[in-house]
């Protein structure tokens, strides 16, 4: 019998499928380039090689992005959960799932088509979008909290403040007194405030089989559960781009919750939980009690 997986999983399945060995193999190319660049310094011959080397990885890289990201598409189709939510996720996580690519986009014929056979089978046996089954790796009651991270960096950086600003106190050279002194009682306070968070380690929402509680909406059962997804947010910085994903869940008007407290939104990133492990619990315990499809 066909186990289906979600997502979630599938788009991070993507990482050690495909971009973890395009990585590696740009990485040994280029680091062969730069080792005979030094082992035969002056010499021309070698020297081009390196270049040619050099620029090579990235075409290794582009190639085996391809060859793999189609393998890995067509593998996702055939096992995700839900094949309409994979196509509008798996595009803003940077993987191409066009059935029909463009002319100017690379992929391997073969797959494509294969891919292709694969969704027209789904949409024949009515399988596009299917249920979970509970296979007793679901927690009947998830607690998600903030990940530790979440705490301990910023906890880390009032540790540096303070001591750096303390020390230029104690030992009478601080230029700003007065700022090292605000610095040094705020970071104090950062530190207490950051210790207590960790010591009590809140829960922010939890997923069980009577339904999904929250500080703001109170316990509330899956019948006022309107919608949930994953929102993927591209963010950018000084860094670059990357993709944010929320968990976000609205319920019903009928909870008699008002309209902000509503709907809650958090960060994956920051919670001690996966999305796979979220999306799964939220989905086979959705479809037990109110016994329809998602």
């Amino acid at each position: 019998m066909q186990k289906y997986i979600t997502v979630s999983q599938a788009i991070r399945k993507a990482r050690s499928r495909v971009v973890y060995p395009a990585l590696i193999a740009m990485m040994l190319i280029m680091a062969t380039a730069i080792y005979i660049l030094a082992a035969f310094e002056g010499s021309l011959p070698f020297t081009i090689l390196s270049i040619i080397l050099m620029i090579s990885s990235f075409g290794a890289f582009g190639a085996i992005m391809t060859y793999f990201g189609d393998k890995w598409k067509t593998w996702a189709y055939k096992n995700v959960d839900d094949v309409k939510e994979f196509r509008e996720r798996a595009p803003n996580n940077r993987f191409s799932v066009n059935i029909f690519p463009s002319r100017w986009h690379l992929s391997i014929r073969k797959e494509r088509l294969k891919a292709l056979h694969i969704v027209r089978e789904r949409i024949k046996n009515n399988t596009l979008k299917v249920i979970l089954e509970d296979d007793y790796s679901i927690p009947r009651k998830l607690e998600i909290k903030r990940s530790l991270f979440y705490y301990l960096i910023p906890l880390a950086v009032c540790v540096w403040i303070c001591y750096k600003t303390t020390d230029r106190l104690m030992n009478g050279t601080s230029v700003e007194l007065v700022i090292d002194i605000i610095l040094a009682l705020l970071s104090s306070v950062g530190i207490l405030f950051l210790l207590m968070k960790l010591a009590l380690h809140p829960t922010l929402v939890i997923i069980s089989e009577e339904g999904i509680w929250n500080k703001k909406t109170g316990e509330q059962s899956w019948d006022m559960v309107d919608s949930f997804d994953f929102q993927d947010k591209t963010v950018s910085n000084t860094n670059g781009s990357h993709i944010t994903t929320y968990l976000h869940i609205t319920f019903k008007p009928e909870s008699g919750l008002e309209k902000k407290k509503s709907v809650i939104r958090y960060n994956m990133a920051y919670l001690n939980k996966n999305a796979d492990t979220i999306e799964k619990t939220i989905k086979v315990h959705y479809y037990q009690h109110t016994h329809k499809r998602y």
